[in-house]
């Protein structure tokens, strides 16, 4: 009791530190919970409570939806690490707030915060696409969902490394050879299978091997309707969990046996396999396949997740404006953790919105962790956390450390490749760098955002010609993508081609009156120009629309011009103020 006295005492320095003084929410809650603590209310200490007494949420507050509580327990936890390494450091009685707490211990120093969730090294799995007979559009169709749910209900598996799908797209071929693919993939197991026609219905038969041996370990065959086999992916997943020695967590539900639920997860399907081509095209039929879903099955929550998620990268590698996109996106990403609040891919997408389009770090950094902890194998959610948290607050080591795993699920994807190219450069080896984002621009035939980023990272060490002999390479994927043009106008202009690069100023303009033409793209544009105002106005038109490119702000080689000038410093503090308090 006289630690915890003390501890009462020590409360007001606490809260008049610089770490606390210019935060009232902080001091606010601080101190509601040592107070309740030293007064024996920890019955009190409950994150509903916590929510609507010091947040000021409504009586109807659901915190599995609203992250508000934890997120700010995540700042908590920083700052008073900040506070007991600064001022604080001889305070006889430390006060600290363990992880997956909010009651506040009196003792000793904090624990570190907890890592994001480590991918268990072993057995490792790759599920391979199933075979079905060439030209049945339908049968590939139906294969496809079901590879995908396999994959989808083995991801779930604490303790069980799944290589994701698009590693494994490569082996779809009939007489594939399992040794040669478990060694491309360094996996310790395969499970395949093949889907035939079987009268009115289907037959579907899977099998187990074991690639140190090559020997089967589990096989079976199942006879139904295309409805009846989607049901079959959590029993099989059982019985694949169990030979390997895996525990497996209770399935989150069963699937409906109808036939909207069969279209809906077609068009599921459909839409997560253009979303991951990214480009324009390829995201605005993604999102309609997604709304398809959602009009088949209401209920069905990745494919709310899913529209969500497609809408917002929209705008970032698409052709839509964030002010077209963003608030409906958010409506949808809401929807889909009302109908399932453990849904990874909902919380992915919502902590890339929190990041790209409002630039509330600490709860995307809560969004993409809760996500993770859900299912340590989601792939995007490292990708995203690295690239949309970690690297725009140069927090390069999370940043590599993130995207070092996301290698382990797919290490065939030129999104990874790309951003870890950059990744490489950002932090002072432009050799690698270089190498890994050639080799992104390779593994696609139709993503082209290796080709920009490469030629930032060459435009940030001068190479302005080499630059822009990239993007021309991209132009027949590109086409007249504004976001290419605009670039390669930022490097004509660095040549001294400014005659060309206002030429390509003027066609922007243009376009912009009738489609979708980024402000600040049009602000870098001008700034290589050396229209200063012009470009200084055009940045802050992007920072009043939230175009996402903003937090790359502090990274982007071709805005430097601008970094002298009042509206460049007023939206930097703006954008990275909270992630420095």
């Amino acid at each position: 009791m006289e630690q915890q006295d003390q501890a009462g005492a020590l409360l007001r320095g606490i809260l008049s530190s610089p770490q606390f003084a210019q935060s009232r929410r902080m001091q606010r809650f601080l101190a509601v919970i040592v107070e309740r603590a030293l007064a024996g209310r920890t019955e009190d200490l409950k994150e509903y409570t916590i929510g609507v007494e010091v947040f000021d949420r409504p009586a109807d507050y659901d915190p599995r939806i609203d992250s508000i509580v934890r997120v700010e327990a995540r700042r908590l936890r920083r700052k008073l690490r900040e506070y007991y390494a600064g001022p604080g450091k001889k305070d006889a009685v430390v006060i600290s707030l363990p992880e997956g707490s909010y009651i506040p211990r009196f003792s000793g120093l904090s624990a570190p915060a907890a890592a994001p969730p480590a991918l268990t090294p072993c057995p490792r799995l790759a599920v391979l696409p199933l075979e079905t007979v060439p030209g049945s559009p339908d049968a590939l169709m139906l294969a496809g969902a079901l590879t995908d749910d396999f994959l989808a209900s083995l991801a779930r598996i604490p303790g069980l490394l799944v290589v994701t799908r698009s590693s494994t797209l490569r082996f779809s071929q009939p007489g594939r050879d399992l040794k040669s693919a478990s060694a491309e993939l360094g996996v310790d197991w395969i499970l395949e299978g093949s889907l035939r026609r079987a009268g009115d219905g289907w037959r579907l038969n899977v099998l187990l091997a074991e690639c140190a041996t090559g020997f089967a370990r589990w096989s079976a065959s199942f006879s139904a309707g295309a409805v009846q086999l989607q049901t079959l992916h959590e029993p099989i997943a059982r019985e694949v969990a169990s030979r390997l020695g895996v525990p497996m967590p209770v399935p989150a539900g069963a699937a409906s046996d109808s036939d909207a639920a069969l279209s809906a997860f077609r068009h599921l399907l459909e839409g997560r396999h253009l979303m991951l081509q990214m480009t324009p095209r390829s995201l605005r039929r993604a999102a309609e396949a997604f709304r398809r879903a959602t009009q088949a099955d209401p209920m069905l929550a990745p494919a709310w997740a899913g529209l969500g998620g497609s809408m917002l990268l929209m705008s970032i590698f698409g052709d839509t404006a964030p002010t077209m996109v963003a608030t409906e996106a958010r409506g949808f990403l809401q929807r889909a953790l009302e109908l399932n609040p453990e849904l990874p891919q909902a919380h992915v997408w919502r902590g890339f919105y929190h990041a790209t389009y409002e630039w509330r770090w600490d709860a995307a950094e809560e969004d993409f962790l809760r996500a993770l902890e859900i299912n340590p194998n989601i792939f995007m959610g490292r990708v995203w956390l690295a690239a949309a948290v970690y690297a725009p607050l140069r927090r390069y080591g999370e940043a590599h450390n993130q995207l070092s795993l996301a290698r382990g699920l797919d290490s065939a994807s030129p999104v990874l490749h790309a951003l870890e190219g950059l990744l490489a450069a950002q932090t002072g080896d432009l050799a690698s760098g270089l190498r890994l984002l050639r080799a992104a621009r390779g593994l696609s035939q139709t993503f082209y955002g290796a080709h920009h980023l490469e030629a930032r990272v060459l435009a940030a060490h001068g190479d302005f010609q080499h630059a822009l002999d990239v993007l021309e390479e991209a132009r027949p994927r590109a086409g007249s993508d504004p976001r290419n043009l605009a670039l390669i106008a930022c490097l004509k202009a660095r040549l001294g081609q400014t005659e060309e690069a206002s030429e390509i100023a003027v066609s922007l303009r243009k376009t912009a009156e009738h489609a979708y033409v980024s402000v600040y793209d049009m602000a870098t544009v001008y700034a290589n120009l050396g229209d200063l105002p012009t470009a200084a106005a055009c940045l802050m038109q992007a920072y009043s629309e939230h175009e996402p490119w903003l937090v790359y702000l502090r990274q982007d080689p071709l805005i430097r011009p601008l970094e002298g000038t009042p509206q460049y410093a007023e939206i930097e503090r703006a954008l990275f103020s909270q992630s420095e308090e």
